[in-house]
């Protein structure tokens, strides 16, 4: 069930109707839900990342890896927590997806009609891997999102789901807050996911970045990065956010 912690008004975010087509979520909300959230793709069954040597991939550890192999992260992530995300956001101007990773949101994205996508990924590999697949439908940038290398107000909405709880710091996150704000044009939206934090989570991310967003405080610090309109809609085990550029 939600909670009714915090779910601030959040008028004014569509002006007119989209013509990006979202599927309805497979169930109804994202509660009650068992299982935990990491930011991987699954694509042919197989983990669409390098998995050879000793090296972990994209700051997970090896559970992580065998989780995002398996049909159910794609069930939740695309059939559940994306269209939870996405409900009336318009996604007709220009999209930026930060932290894509190996980009299971992103080829939904590409799947639902955006036509005019931007992914900002850390991970020089990542982004090429991306930009190999994707070519020219999805603009590949690498960089860091607390630092973006965008104009201000360069898109019309900003999407981040489930990688706040891998930015090693309350302050950085912040900052990707900060600049979230920045490259969106004046009305723009902000709009995400994560995952909330539990004895199970916890154990999933040994030895993982891990630094789990309350969301209970996420509406105070949305606003302080300069946003207004706020919601953070928690369900049991995660919380979508939402929030518009002045």
């Amino acid at each position: 069930m939600f909670s009714q912690v915090t779910n601030l008004a959040c008028n004014g975010l569509i002006t007119r109707r989209s013509r990006v087509q979202i599927p309805p979520p497979l169930r109804k909300k994202p509660q009650a839900m068992p299982g935990v959230f990491v930011d991987c793709a699954v694509r042919g069954g197989e983990l669409d990342v390098p998995t050879t040597g000793s090296r972990r991939v994209l700051g997970v550890n090896r559970l992580h890896q065998r989780y995002c192999v398996s049909e159910k992260w794609r069930e939740e992530m695309v059939g559940e927590t994306l269209p939870w995300v996405l409900e009336d956001v318009d996604l007709d101007g220009p999209v930026l997806e930060i932290g894509p990773g190996p980009g299971l949101v992103t080829e939904a994205l590409v799947e639902y009609g955006v036509t005019d996508l931007t992914t900002l990924e850390i991970e020089a590999e990542a982004a090429e891997r991306l930009r190999r697949r994707y070519g020219t439908r999805v603009r590949v940038e690498v960089g860091d999102a607390a630092a973006m290398p965008f104009s201000n107000a360069s898109f019309a909405t900003v999407l981040c789901c489930t990688m706040l709880h891998h930015v090693p710091s309350r302050e950085s996150q912040d900052r990707v807050l900060i600049e979230s704000r920045r490259v969106l044009r004046p009305g723009g939206v902000l709009a995400g996911s994560d995952s909330r934090t539990s004895l199970s989570f916890r154990l999933f991310h040994i030895f993982d970045v891990h630094n789990p967003v309350d969301p209970h405080g996420f509406p105070e610090r949305l606003t302080a990065a300069g946003f207004h309109d706020v919601s953070v809609d928690p369900a049991e085990d995660r919380f979508r956010f939402r929030a518009v550029a002045p």
